[in-house]
C-alpha cells in the first residue's frame, strides 16, 4: 500500500472494480464470495503505508494481507473458481481501476 485506506474503502474498490468487469451471469455465482471476501477485509479495518495485499491463483484464489505496520498478517482462500480472474480484470479489463497501470503492466507505451 502506498497509503492509508480503510478496510471499508478497500472493499468498495475491489466490489465497483468487480462490478465494472464482470458480466451478470459471473456477477451472480460471485456474490456469496464477494460478501465474504469484504468480511475477512473489513476484519483487518484499515491498510497502513508499507502493508500489502496479494492475490495469488492457486491452488485456490488467495488473497494475503501483510499488514506489517500493525503487526498483523492474514492469508484467506477461497474456492470460487471464477473469482481470480475477476480480480485480475480490476486491473486489466475493459474499464481498468486505473488505465495506466494497465498500460503500464501490459509494457506497452502511453
Amino acid at each position: 500500500m502506498s497509503h492509508e485506506v480503510s478496510a471499508a474503502e478497500m472493499g468498495d474498490l475491489l466490489a465497483s472494480g468487480i462490478v465494472a468487469n464482470a458480466s451478470d451471469d459471473e456477477l451472480c455465482k460471485l456474490i456469496p464470495t464477494l460478501f465474504s471476501i469484504g468480511k475477512k477485509v473489513g476484519e483487518q479495518k484499515k491498510l497502513l503505508a508499507g502493508d500489502s495485499f496479494q492475490i495469488e491463483p492457486q491452488p485456490a484464489t488467495t488473497i494475503t494481507i501483510d499488514a506489517k505496520a500493525q503487526g498483523q498478517g492474514v492469508k484467506h482462500v477461497f474456492a470460487q473458481p471464477d473469482l481470480f480472474g475477476a480480480l485480475l480484470r480490476i486491473w486489466l479489463g475493459n474499464q481498468p481501476a486505473d488505465a495506466g497501470l494497465k498500460t503500464a503492466l501490459l509494457g506497452k507505451a502511453d
